[in-house]
């Protein structure tokens, strides 16, 4: 590489000549382009160097003698070039920073779009990094009461980012629906894109990512900034909370059938956790329901001397639905209800008492009527052998569907379980794998618990009931709902 002082020192004097030759002509545009030709060439030696500070001087030279543009447009160029090859930093990493190059320990943590809250939800993403990966979890949370929650969980090579930026697919965000995120590290931010998202299924998914672009900031407070009660919903939705609507039609007893022998208090409903629809009759009879939807649990009280018996509606879930109230004797005799259910959150909201209540029983009657679980070939009865009788629901399954069991250490089963995270119902679930035919998931409906509270490899005791035979990649599972616990 050429001395820089001779090069400086021949640059002047190659212009001093160059102006002394020109200068009695220097309005000749020939003179002119020939002078910038010399400066151009003398700049593309260098820049074929490799030496991008000399050939800016000589071109910074040039323009000042000259005025070319041809000779403005190659310095633009150079200076390119030279921000291009320059060492990125190993400590702040920027956009134009090589990807490979910086500490990406700076991002651990979690990361969320700037106002972030359980009112109005939002985008936020954990981001862990070791020696040679990157793992990226993100979630996108639906604002209260809703709160649905997407969640997808990618881990990055870090040979793979490319100008601290990195594209990656996800298969499932919990909601049936898969596509491209783009991540891009930023000085101070990240910034994500989403795009390319398709649906898995026939169903139109109810909740999920959007096709758009946010920018996250450090906040690792953005998990605790979700978490609400229905107190503060209240507080922030006055309007929403039950205890201040008003009433919808007083009470009273209203004769809707053509005999006048069946009665109801109301014919519509508007209620959040619980209401109670007083049913009379001017006979010696019985009634029943029927409901269309799922959204309550009903239970029956106890007859009165007026001959009036009081019907306990659970909210389930938000929505409507058409409850009959009729008698089976009298098909002609039968009332329909509007039920309105609203100001449920839609998210673990069929809790254990509705289960229980919908069946009529106390929790401590359907745990004193759980029979063991035993799994094939486990013989049991009466010491003396002389009631011994088999129950398989591993042969035989779906015998068994609704059937009420309590797996304890008495049982066939050899029972270890996984906390595996929250289905899309917003339940804990636990996997439990053992060394026969199948192995079970247990969805956790307890009144007491939306959170995990049981740990990697606890042995507990369980009251379930056995709902279904289900195929999950493949392979057949036994589905449980657990009612109650022991640990």
């Amino acid at each position: 590489m050429k001395n820089k002082s001779i090069s400086i020192l021949f640059v002047l004097l190659l212009t001093f000549i160059l102006v002394f030759t020109t200068g009695c002509n220097n309005n000749n545009n020939n003179n002119n382009n020939n002078t910038a030709s010399v400066y151009i060439e003398m700049a593309q030696d260098y820049i074929n160097e490799g030496n991008y500070e000399a050939a800016i001087e000589v071109l910074e030279k040039g323009m000042s003698s000259t005025g070319s543009t041809k000779i403005e447009e190659l310095l633009k160029e150079v200076i390119a070039l030279q921000l291009q090859e320059a060492p990125a930093s190993n400590n702040t990493p920027d956009d134009n920073d090589a990807g490979d190059v910086f500490d990406y320990s700076v991002y651990e943590g979690t990361w969320a779009q700037e106002g972030i809250g359980w009112e109005y939800g939002g985008l936020l993403m954990d981001v862990e990094v070791s020696d040679d990966t990157i793992s990226i979890d993100c979630i996108f949370t639906q604002g209260a009461p809703s709160s649905r929650i997407a969640e997808i969980a990618v881990d990055i090579k870090k040979d793979d980012v490319e100008n601290n930026a990195v594209e990656c697919a996800y298969d499932d965000d919990g909601w049936g629906s898969c596509g491209k995120l783009n991540i891009q590290f930023n000085d101070n931010s990240i910034k994500c894109s989403f795009s390319d998202i398709k649906q898995l299924g026939t169903e139109i998914p109810a909740w999920g990512f959007y096709e758009d672009t946010y920018t996250l900031i450090k906040n690792n407070e953005a998990h605790d900034s979700l978490i609400y009660s229905m107190d503060d919903y209240y507080e922030l939705y006055p309007e929403e909370n039950p205890d201040n609507w008003e009433p919808q039609l007083p009470y009273g007893t209203y004769i809707y059938n053509s005999n006048g022998l069946l009665s109801v208090s109301e014919t519509n409903i508007y209620m959040q956790n619980e209401a109670v629809l007083y049913v009379s009759i001017s006979y010696t009879g019985s009634v029943s329901w029927e409901c269309d939807s799922n959204i309550v649990a009903l239970k029956w009280g106890e007859w009165d001397a007026t001959n009036t018996i009081p019907l306990y509606i659970t909210g389930v879930q938000n929505g409507t639905a058409v409850l009959k109230i009729f008698d089976a004797n009298y098909p002609n005799e039968c009332i329909y209800i509007d039920v309105n259910v609203s100001g449920l959150s839609t998210t673990g909201t069929v809790k254990a008492s509705n289960i229980l209540s919908n069946m009529g029983v106390s929790e401590e009657e359907f745990r004193a009527n759980c029979q063991r679980l035993f799994t094939s070939g486990i013989q049991i009865g009466s010491p003396d052998g002389t009631e011994a009788y088999y129950m398989d629901i591993v042969e035989y399954p779906r015998n068994y569907i609704d059937k009420w069991f309590v797996i304890d250490n008495l049982s066939g089963y050899d029972f270890t379980c996984t906390y595996k995270g929250m289905s899309n119902d917003g339940y804990p679930y636990y996997e439990c794998v053992d060394d026969y035919d199948y192995s079970a998931v247990i969805y956790d409906f307890r009144n007491d618990t939306y959170s995990p509270n049981i740990s990697r490899d606890d042995h507990f005791t369980p009251y379930v009931i056995f709902k279904e035979v289900r195929t999950i990649n493949g392979e057949e599972w036994l589905v449980f709902w657990m009612i109650s616990m022991d640990k």
